[in-house]
């Protein structure tokens, strides 16, 4: 699966704790201009230097294709497909 990071150079504290209202969730997509925030009176600082690098863990090593059973290719693109290997239907034509 890809994953993404996102990085950031600069936060800007504040404190507008009616802005939010009702919303349980921690996100929401919406605009600082809807919320009445205007950046230019935010005070951005830049973000510290981490601590620790986290280097992200080699790949799986994936044996090389060889010979497989009728069982093992069901199993294998019922995964891939995210579909139950019954669902499958391997057709050989000789």
């Amino acid at each position: 699966m890809q994953r993404w990071i996102i990085k950031i150079s600069e936060y800007a504290l504040t404190d507008y704790p009616d802005k939010w209202g009702e919303w349980r969730n921690p996100v929401k997509y919406t605009t600082l201009e809807e919320l009445g925030i205007d950046p230019k009176k935010l005070k951005f600082t830049p973000m510290p230097a981490p601590t620790k690098i986290l280097t992200p863990p080699p790949p799986p090593d994936r044996p090389k294709p060889g010979a497989l059973t009728i069982a093992e290719a069901k199993a294998g693109l019922a995964l891939h497909f995210g579909v139950p290997a019954e669902a499958i239907d391997i057709l050989i034509r000789g």
